[in-house]
């Protein structure tokens, strides 16, 4: 979240940023936000807008065949046998900016 609100900072446009999630986003770090800064986080729904006012989010599925600006892979599962082809299928979406973002597993300790 601190790498976006930076971005933001720096001038990114917030429609510029894709957060591509690896589940759903109640699991997921954005669980519980509504908003960066002064943005409003919301679903991608069916179009894919760069000068929207809004910070969207989406699943690699609905988010097929399109690019962003700033991408953010996030929960990556470095466990997983297929991460590579994970990060690659998600990570090919950004024109500037890659992000990526691995899952934090709990210790059994």
């Amino acid at each position: 979240i601190q790498d976006v609100k930076e971005l933001l900072a720096g001038g990114v446009s917030p429609g510029q940023i894709i957060l591509i999630l690896n589940g759903p986003r109640k699991e997921s770090c954005l669980a519980g936000l509504t908003q960066i800064g002064r943005h409003k986080i919301e679903a991608i729904g069916r179009t894919y807008r760069e000068r929207s006012d809004s910070i969207r989010y989406t699943n690699i599925r609905l988010f097929k065949g399109l690019e962003a600006d700033v991408v953010f892979v996030l929960g990556i599962n470095g466990e997983s046998p297929n991460v590579g082809q994970q990060v690659y299928t998600k990570g090919s979406r950004a024109r500037t900016l890659l992000f990526v973002s691995r899952l934090q597993m709990e210790s059994n300790l």
